[in-house]
């Protein structure tokens, strides 16, 4: 029965994971790709496409999950099916190794409850569709502090050095991750208490693996652009954007200086430090300029700093997912699985924080669940708090709970009734906070994505009808009224569009989406001259690929074949290798005849 249990466990997390798939056809959300979906699958795109490097820069992301769906599109083609397929698979696993854990440490029993509580994680079910590496993230989080716990059973540098490679991998996957191979050796020392010599010996192993994987992301780094950084150069953005006198909310919001999305933003936060500085930076220089403004700003304003502090710690206890990029509760609302009563955050923290002490407790070699927990909660403290960001510790949770569930079992089973009052005292405080901590308020960015996802999808009417509805709700958020021009764009209504794109830009004339949509909508009118111009504004607005591309088409039917072929060029230039409408910029350079 103990070889049977866990695989029915395992077998109930991939069928609810695969109901809430099949459930979710009708979601738009899964069609709108935006911030770090979009990066990552414009990412796979370009390696795919043959441009192994990725990108031609020092990555500013982490890079690893792009390139791993560029192998999942390489097998199987450039379809988010078997990402989607993959991912559950992934999660699946993740329910085995939470199972091998708990049983390792505490016995069947507390693997099997702490599997059954990941297994129905409504949020980790939301995940598993997402393009983004919180899955993925989950996973090699439980299999590093697998490997943590078998290194530390065994003598000599490799089985650490091992550890430190899968390490290197894992801050490739997500920088914070970093942490992972110096919080393994703390543990060690903990756990196992060896000594001093097999101790350095376990510390020179783990730092020669981690080594090896960041030096060769240091080689590729300083290939591209002549700097050998190991990691990516957000950290410094992040930092400030979750940081700064204008968001003092402990999540992410980027400052008034800067566009939202990822490309964007480091394009801005990038121009506004050489700006201030009055020269030019390198992407690793204006990274370090940003985190030294942010350690000035906290340094010079501790009440904002306790704030800062307090929000993060309290909004990561708080059951409320918060989004970063898709809200998890709008998400889930569109299967049957999603809608079900899913146990939340909030269980998870009231029974596996308690049961994590516990397990120390009890045997010193549960400290090595401590790593992923204690490295989200140092990001949170230092960037910000999100949904994704606190679901690695979420499983490490769920084993602690399980452990609690079997030590209660232990102390009914003998009649100790002492430790249960304390120990049930502490879980009932941790759920009534978590579940007390205020969620934000509902916000426009949400109707505002679930609008652009139906327009995505082809569903022009629920566009028309989210837009309608937010801007009522929202009233001067001009977003709502970009989407009912998008809607009408689509359905070939020329006239209506361009008339409510040129109302949009006189209402709001820093609005580079009612320029750019203006334009084109001009276009599709013949109106070729009078195209170019609220095009050209459009760029100076917000320099986007797309409008490069745009005013090439605007060009050509000009009959300005230079200065076609000089935007298509420019655009493929600042598109890269693999973006989705290359081949139109292509075309446009053949049939205007310029290389």
């Amino acid at each position: 029965m103990e070889r049977i249990a866990p695989l029915m466990v395992m077998a109930l997390a991939a069928a609810l994971r695969l109901g809430h798939f099949a459930g979710s056809g009708h979601n738009p959300l899964l069609h709108y790709h935006t911030l770090d979906e979009g990066y990552y699958l414009g990412l796979a795109r370009a390696v795919v496409s043959g441009y192994l490097l990725g990108e031609p820069r020092v990555f500013f992301m982490d890079p690893l999950y792009g390139y791993l769906l560029a192998g999942l599109f390489a097998l199987f083609g450039d379809d988010l099916l078997a990402v989607r397929l993959f991912q559950i698979a992934l999660d699946t696993a993740s329910v085995g190794f939470i199972y091998s854990l708990g049983a390792r440490l505490a016995g069947p029993m507390a693997g099997l409850a702490g599997a059954c509580l990941y297994a129905i994680h409504g949020p980790a079910i939301f995940y598993t569709l997402l393009a983004l590496k919180t899955t993925a993230t989950v996973f090699t989080a439980l299999l590093f502090t697998r490997v943590a716990l078998w290194a530390g059973a065994r003598e000599g540098a490799w089985p650490w050095a091992a550890a430190g490679v899968l390490g290197g991998f894992a801050m490739l996957l997500s920088a914070n991750m970093l942490l992972f191979a110096p919080l393994g050796w703390l543990a060690y020392l903990h756990a196992e208490r060896p000594a001093l010599r097999r101790a350095l010996i376990a510390a020179a192993g783990a730092a020669a693996g981690l080594a090896l994987v960041t030096g060769i992301s240091a080689a590729r780094n300083y290939y591209v652009s002549g700097q050998p950084a190991p990691l990516n150069t957000q950290s410094g953005r992040l930092l400030y954007a979750s940081n700064n006198p204008e968001n003092l909310t402990g999540r992410y919001n980027v400052p008034s200086f800067s566009r939202r999305t990822p490309v964007d933003s480091e394009t801005d936060f990038h121009a506004e430090a050489e700006r201030r500085l009055g020269r030019k930076l390198s992407p690793m220089e204006a990274s370090a300029y940003w985190r030294n403004e942010t350690a000035a700003f906290l340094m010079s304003d501790p009440g904002a700093a306790a704030t800062l502090l307090w929000r993060k710690v309290l909004g990561t206890a708080g059951n409320y997912e918060l989004p970063d990029n898709y809200s998890v509760s709008q998400g889930l609302a569109f299967s049957a699985v999603g809608r079900a009563p899913l146990p939340g955050f909030w269980l998870a923290l009231a029974l596996g924080a308690p049961g994590l002490v516990i397990g120390i407790w009890r045997n010193r070699r549960a400290a090595y669940l401590l790593i992923p927990v204690l490295t989200v909660m140092a990001t949170v403290i230092i960037f910000y708090t999100s949904s994704r960001f606190r679901m690695p510790m979420v499983p490490l949770l769920c084993v602690g709970a399980g452990i609690f569930a079997a030590a209660a079992v232990d102390w009914l089973r003998a009649r100790n009734w002492r430790p249960l009052p304390a120990w049930g005292a502490a879980a009932l405080a941790l759920a009534a906070v978590s579940l007390s901590a205020p969620a934000p308020p509902y916000s426009a960015d949400e109707d505002y994505q679930l609008g652009m996802a139906y327009w995505t999808v082809g569903a022009f009417t629920q566009a028309r009808s989210v837009a309608d509805k937010g801007a009522r709700d929202y009233p001067g958020d001009e977003r709502f009224a970009v989407i009912t021009g998008l809607a009408a764009m689509a359905e070939s209504k020329w006239d209506e569009a361009h008339a409510r794109f040129e109302a949009l830009a006189r209402r709001d004339p820093g609005n580079a989406d009612a320029w750019h949509n203006l334009g084109l909508a001009a276009l599709a009118l013949g109106k070729t001259r009078e195209a170019i111009a609220p095009l050209e504004r459009a760029w100076r607005l917000n320099p986007r690929p797309r409008t490069l591309l745009a005013l090439g088409r605007a060009h050509e039917q000009a009959g300005d074949a230079s200065r076609a072929g000089e935007y298509y060029r420019r655009y493929l230039e600042m598109a890269g290798p693999g973006a989705p409408r290359a081949n139109e910029a292509r075309e446009g350079l053949e049939r205007v005849g310029t290389k």
